[in-house]
């Protein structure tokens, strides 16, 4: 098991004793979906403690979890516990909800069954909008997370092809397959435990979708102006790299993102 360091502030919250009774927010999503602007409207509650990315940031165990989560439970139980025990349980001795976005998204289901007073948030983008984001940022060419993105296991059926796909065939599979299985679990999750949500419906000003993270664990709204303008604010906002936006795609690179992602695609209401 990984060996980490955690920063000093991070170890002091030892509420280990009773943490699996603590309430909590985990948000799932790909990423490149206003997470950090998520985190900052989320710490406008004065019950919430939430976090972007927070420590240890470790992408690998991310993507071996995606691949063994169900079929080596007790392995990312243990992990868990042993990185998230202690701040949990920690804030709720505070009377606060521990929040995260972006990390040890692929733990959902082991989450879910540890912590009973969980809750989850499943934050979704169009596919070809994740798509041109992640060939902008150089995805499964030359980026220094490549080595950590996630790629089918050996046993899956598309293994032998991988090497031979361009990256944008790799990333209208990443978001195929990180969606699918966000997908699969709140669908198996009772309905009070998640909410389901439409990145461009969450950042239209005046759709009141951001109030569903406050709601889902019967909190105060923040006031909309406040909430709306940090999400308006996208921090990580793509401004560099070149690759057309969707209407002006190729057919061919319609039809393939189509073959890749599209039963995903229709199941959440994309074309």
């Amino acid at each position: 098991m990984e060996q980490y360091r955690f920063p000093s502030w991070w170890q002091q919250l030892l509420g280990r004793s009773r943490w699996r009774e603590s309430p909590c927010l985990i948000v799932l999503s790909t990423g490149r979906t206003a997470t950090s602007a998520l985190t900052r409207m989320l710490n406008l509650s004065p019950r919430i403690r939430a976090f972007h990315e927070p420590p240890p940031v470790s992408a690998l165990t991310s993507r071996t979890a995606f691949q063994e989560v169900l079929s080596e439970p007790q392995k990312y139980v243990d992990l868990y516990t042993k990185l998230r025990a202690g701040p949990i349980g920690g804030f709720h001795r505070q009377g606060l909800i521990y929040a995260e976005t972006n990390n040890l998204v692929f733990f959902a289901p082991i989450i879910a069954q540890l912590l009973p007073n969980a809750k989850f948030v499943f934050v979704h983008r169009h596919a070809a909008e994740y798509v041109r984001s992640g060939m902008r940022r150089g995805w499964y060419v030359d980026h220094v997370w490549d080595k950590y993105r996630l790629e089918p296991s050996a046993s899956d059926p598309l293994r032998p092809q991988w090497n031979q796909w361009e990256p944008f065939d790799k990333i209208c599979w990443f978001w195929k397959a990180a969606n699918t299985f966000f997908l699969d679990f709140v669908q198996s999750m009772p309905a009070d435990r998640t909410r389901t949500i439409r990145f461009d419906d969450l950042v239209t000003p005046g759709s009141g979708e951001y109030r569903k993270f406050f709601e889902i664990l019967d909190l105060p709204s923040p006031g909309a102006a406040e909430a709306e303008g940090l999400l308006d604010k996208r921090v990580n906002e793509q401004k560099q790299g070149e690759f057309p936006t969707y209407p002006n795609w190729t057919n061919e690179q319609r039809q393939r993102l189509i073959e890749i992602a599209g039963p995903t695609m229709a199941k959440l209401g994309y074309e």
